[in-house]
């Protein structure tokens, strides 16, 4: 018996080093998750701190995500810190990667908007069946797309009810479509990052902006300057996000946390959206209240900008049919969508 006893003990630190390699297997995976919008915008504490917490929850703290205080790369050199490793992940504006995301921009085209969350759904759901195989986030690995509130047309001296309103204007735009609509109509166009506008707002540099929902006027502190503000149907334009992980970081987690992250990622994280909805119904209460006085855009106007932004629609469309996609059937599927998205 006495000769057995070794056998036994080597069994049991066998067993013991089985457990520990196990144990070593299923730690925690921390990844760094960079924002770069301020910390208490609605993206971070009503969209990714919530979904972040949810994923350390539903992987049992296998997988932590730690959000910076302050963004750790400048927002047009996101895509490149993802892929190369210096931040695990990151949400960002699709307007930075026209060059590659070229598909992606479908939302910012005029007169599509819904709601935030029916938009983000929908945008999800359009991705799926029609982007996908395009393989445009070949040098990372998606999780989710993000659609904002559409944007509005503010003035600080008159209505705007017809392009003869906006010939000649000096309006500041947010880059992009907002700008490029405002130049098609004849606009002055100052087109700086929104980040930037309050200082020519607030100095009489500019006499409207465009491109904005109210949740953003208010908080750039831009919206106490406007006496009139345009809503067109559809929106003016939206802004399209994407939540993004670098490749090497998402093939190191186990196929279970992958399962899992995939699963509160996609429609699910598009759901979330509807806490910009919110935000967005307390702005423009707000706003109301401090005497902005708002207009549904004429039907003259809207046929007017319909008119001059046909070539930016046309110009997406072949963008679409060069990555093999048929893009009529793609922005007919995304407006049904949005709409049954809404909540």
């Amino acid at each position: 018996m006495e000769n057995r006893s070794p056998c036994r003990w080597r069994h049991v630190l066998l067993l013991m080093a089985a457990f520990m390699v196990s144990v070593a297997a299923r730690a925690s995976t921390t990844l760094v998750l960079n924002a770069f919008m301020p910390a208490q915008d609605v993206m971070n504490v009503g969209v990714i701190e919530p979904w972040a917490q949810e994923v350390m929850r539903e992987t049992h703290g296998r997988v932590k995500i730690i959000i910076p205080p302050t963004s750790l790369c400048a927002p047009d050199q996101i895509w490149n810190s993802v892929r190369s490793g210096v931040v695990d992940a990151a949400y960002l504006f699709n307007g930075t990667e026209q060059g590659k995301l070229g598909l992606m921009q479908m939302p910012h085209l005029p007169f599509l908007a819904s709601n935030a969350r029916g938009d983000s759904i929908a945008f999800w759901q359009t991705y799926e069946k029609f982007f996908r195989p395009a393989d445009e986030y070949s040098d990372v690995h998606l999780l989710g797309l993000m659609v904002i509130p559409s944007g509005i047309i503010y003035s600080m001296k008159q209505p705007i009810r017809s392009i003869d309103d906006v010939k000649g204007v000096k309006m500041w735009a947010l880059p992009g479509m907002p700008a490029r609509v405002m130049q098609l109509s004849g606009a002055g166009v100052v087109s700086t990052p929104a980040a930037a506008m309050s200082e020519l707002v607030a100095g009489g540099t500019v006499d409207g902006f465009a491109g904005i929902p109210d949740i953003y006027a208010e908080s750039f502190k831009v919206a106490r300057y406007a006496r009139y503000a345009t809503v067109v149907p559809g929106g003016l334009s939206t802004s399209g996000f994407s939540l993004i992980i670098n490749k090497q970081k998402w093939e190191s987690l186990t196929p279970e946390d992958r399962d899992v992250i995939t699963r509160l990622s996609g429609a699910a994280l598009a759901a979330r959206m509807s806490a910009f909805d919110d935000a967005e119904k307390r702005a423009h209460a707000k706003a109301i209240s401090e005497g902005v006085r708002y207009e549904e855009a004429s039907p003259l106007l809207t046929r007017q900008l319909q008119g001059v932004s046909a070539s930016l629609s046309r110009s997406w469309m072949k963008t679409a049919t060069a990555l093999g996609v048929d893009g009529q059937a793609a922005l007919a599927f995304y407006r049904e969508h949005s709409k049954e998205n809404r909540q």
